[in-house]
């Protein structure tokens, strides 16, 4: 009875183990940490990528990198939408109020602008906005430029083929569908979930197949932020999923070029990249950083303690299936040799003493 116990608690440990050691999603850590540690060499050419990739490792840019930043934006009159709402995610990212970057206030300047409606090419901009406005919930109460009033701008450029043009009433845009996604995953409402699913099925349709390696991270951001799995047949490029693509365009520098055929990597590419691998682990949009920020934690603090734990279950199941099978092998080969003194080893006696014939033999 006890041996059946024991072999059952075997097959539970076995199984167990091996659905734990298993249950591991892709990762990306190397790949990662090669590409963080390529910027913090290059930080010259920095923009917003960089920011909202701060937060996710836990990096704060240096008092130098803000003002480049701010200072940028602050001298121009004309900033796009873009520009504007770019500006104010990146320095949320390393909390600093926009409220009050040398005594310009950035949201009054993003309310005045978008007091004109929305330019043609702006939905990037509208994009980035909605990400300012769910960073910053308090400070975007205007009338006419609040959470709300963005999905609706947003969601009336969707045409009727699912994507998204360059200005209202235009062609369909792989580009412009791909940052309209980004936007629509901030909501949970209907309407939101609804331009979603049709904006994946017009990028399924597309065939658009991404050049460069920046085209390529925008491609895994946008589907990561919709909720589509790397795996998706539906967006297999050459046989390659799009993070597998993603890859092929790494150097030995730990960054990620522009183009296949370029030997150097790109400091903008690398950019796109970080956020396009975290947003494939997570399935999640990597700009989303009043998410992000509260709840990170190291992606595989828990999952490390299921992996070591099944892997325990299923070392401990192979030792104990070891030893069954050496003792029944060794019972098998002792009745085989001996019948008398397998019997006498099955029931517990010791073997008998040579006889003294034997022994002068």
């Amino acid at each position: 009875m006890l041996k059946k116990i024991l072999s059952l608690l075997c097959c539970i440990a076995v199984l167990g183990g091996t659905l734990f050691a298993g249950a591991s999603p892709e990762t990306y850590t190397e790949q990662k940490k090669a590409a963080w540690e390529y910027l913090q060499k290059h930080t010259d050419d920095l923009t917003l990528p960089y920011y909202a990739a701060s937060v996710i490792n836990d990096f704060s840019p240096t008092n130098g990198q803000i003002l480049h930043l701010t200072n940028e934006i602050d001298s121009k009159d004309d900033a796009s939408l873009a520009e504007l709402g770019g500006a104010i995610v990146a320095l949320g990212a390393v909390k600093q109020d926009p409220s009050n970057i040398d005594s310009v206030n950035l949201f009054s300047r993003l309310n005045q602008r978008n007091l004109n409606g929305v330019f043609p090419n702006e939905t990037q901009g509208l994009f980035l906005s909605i990400a300012a406005a769910e960073l910053f919930q308090d400070s975007f109460s205007y009338e006419k430029w609040n959470r709300d009033s963005l999905l609706e701008t947003l969601l009336s450029f969707q045409n009727e083929d699912g994507g998204f043009p360059s200005e209202l009433g235009g062609a369909s845009d792989v580009y412009l569908t791909q940052y309209a996604l980004l936007g629509l995953s901030f909501y949970s409402t209907p309407q939101a979930n609804q331009a979603a699913e049709k904006a994946v099925a017009y990028l399924a349709e597309s065939e658009f197949s991404p050049k460069t390696g920046m085209d390529t991270a925008l491609l895994v951001q946008a589907l990561s932020a919709a909720g589509v799995s790397n795996s998706d047949s539906r967006f297999l490029i050459g046989g390659k999923t799009p993070v597998s693509l993603l890859l092929s365009f790494s150097r030995d520098d730990g960054g990620f070029a522009q183009t296949p055929s370029a030997g150097e990597s790109s400091v903008t590419a690398t950019q796109e990249a970080l956020l396009a691998l975290y947003a494939a682990e997570h399935l999640q949009n990597p700009y989303d950083l009043a998410a992000i920020a509260p709840s990170y934690q190291p992606p595989d603090n828990k999952l490390n303690t299921l992996m070591f734990f099944g892997k325990f279950l299923l070392v401990l199941g192979i030792i104990y299936l070891s030893l069954m099978v050496v003792s029944r092998y060794g019972k098998k080969k002792a009745a085989a040799v001996s019948p008398a003194a397998a019997q006498s080893l099955s029931a517990g006696e010791d073997s008998p003493p040579a006889s003294n014939d034997m022994a002068e033999k």
